[in-house]
């Protein structure tokens, strides 16, 4: 099983930290906005991946990330293996100048608003989705609850 974890890092003012991906071909979903992670390496537990990642991908050390959800899923695009995805939040509150990428082609922090036009990672914008509607907007998920963007 692969498994991975992504992070939501996001401001007071309700802006989440996208990176865009790289296009080289071994990556899944090139050129498109995703969330901060990666797989997990051997012996590591999904929370540890998610502070490793954010610190390789954008410089930025946490400890206390709060968990958001966990799926598991089987998928053609991982040549139907089953995939676990981790995801946590944290809220960012220091200067976006100290932010070093260092993957992917650049990052930005996006309103829920500016979301809605960007193409990003779908497991990413599943989680994405959660965290607006039961974190930020405290919202009650229910299969007629629809539209996080407004």
């Amino acid at each position: 099983m692969i498994r991975s974890s992504s992070i939501i890092l996001h401001t007071a003012q309700r802006k989440i930290c996208l990176i865009k991906r790289d296009t080289k071909s071994c990556i899944y979903f090139p050129g498109f906005w995703g969330l901060p992670g990666g797989r997990q390496e051997a012996g590591e537990t999904p929370k540890q991946c998610a502070v490793r990642e954010l610190e390789e991908e954008l410089s930025v050390n946490v400890d206390k990330l709060r968990l958001l959800s966990v799926i598991t899923e089987s998928s053609k695009i991982l040549g139907g293996r089953r995939h676990q995805l981790s995801c946590y939040y944290i809220a960012y509150r220091e200067n976006f100048s100290e932010i070093i990428l260092k993957e992917g082609q650049r990052f930005d922090f996006f309103s829920p608003r500016e979301l809605a036009s960007k193409k990003v990672v779908p497991y990413d914008l599943l989680f994405i989705k959660l965290f607006l509607n039961h974190v930020l907007y405290k919202r009650q998920m229910t299969p007629t609850t629809v539209g996080i963007y407004k």
